[in-house]
């Protein structure tokens, strides 16, 4: 531990309101990344707050990273926030490019996603050959019909060929650790969905980012339904993305 865990409250939200002054916009692009850094600064005062330590891979510099994931980075289908936008933003100063696949409402092992959207094994083995990420994160939780056993089956082979593909060239390989829904069953096939992720990942150096100690800590992190993030659960998201990406850089370069 590298001191008492963070208590405090996350920066609020800028003003939504928009500011035609270029002057003012950029006072207000200041004072978000101000913001956002100060989420940042967390890393250096709770270990919680980081994986234990980062994930195995290459040697190789971290200049691209890919996101996988729900609704909790995609947004729930324009109705809630993306964590793309402010994640790339933290990225930028780095010199680090971050592309998202995945999408809202699907999980690693939905055999019909919704229409627009290829499976996640598809997505990432495309994503892998043209851009050879660096680092990969998987974020999923939703799991409908996770109380079946021949779902879990289901989900435990999509999950490791996920991780199979995450792992196929050296990137660097996380999950995350969620908070849960309010109601059940969605609660219940959370806990099953992380369950299973977490027996797949066992053994093969995927680290494990802490969003839920994040969440916890993160003033209006969600949505009147409690599970999806608003924007300051957004930037709480983002920053901890960062931090395991700053993580791995100080370890790798």
């Amino acid at each position: 531990m590298l001191g008492a865990p963070y208590r405090g409250g996350m920066p609020t939200p800028a003003s939504p309101h928009s500011v035609s002054s270029t002057t003012h916009s950029s006072r207000r692009r200041s004072r978000r990344l101000t913001g956002l850094a100060a989420i940042v600064l967390v890393t250096v005062t709770a270990a919680s707050c980081i994986p234990p330590a980062p994930a195995t891979g290459r040697g190789t510099n971290v200049r691209r990273v890919e996101l996988m994931g729900d609704s909790l980075s995609w947004g729930l289908f324009g109705t809630t926030p993306r964590v793309d936008p402010v994640l790339q933003e933290l990225l930028a100063p780095a010199g680090i490019t971050l592309t998202m696949d995945g999408g809202p409402g699907d999980n690693p092992y939905t055999l019909w996603p919704w229409a627009t959207h290829a499976r996640w094994a598809d997505q990432l083995r495309s994503r892998i050959a043209t851009t050879d990420p660096d680092m990969v994160i998987i974020q999923s939780v939703l799991f409908p019909g996770g109380t079946d056993p021949a779902n879990q089956q289901r989900y435990r082979a999509a999950f490791t060929e996920l991780v199979d593909i995450a792992q196929s060239r050296g990137a660097h390989v996380y999950v995350v650790a969620h908070h849960r829904p309010n109601s059940e069953p969605a609660r219940t096939e959370a806990d099953i969905a992380e369950r299973i992720q977490g027996e797949v990942i066992a053994d093969r150096g995927v680290a494990v980012i802490p969003l839920n100690w994040w969440l916890d800590r993160c003033k209006s992190a969600y949505t009147t339904g409690g599970w999806h993030l608003a924007k300051n659960g957004v930037n709480c998201w983002a920053a901890a993305a960062n931090a395991a990406v700053n993580q791995l850089r100080n370890a790798v370069g």
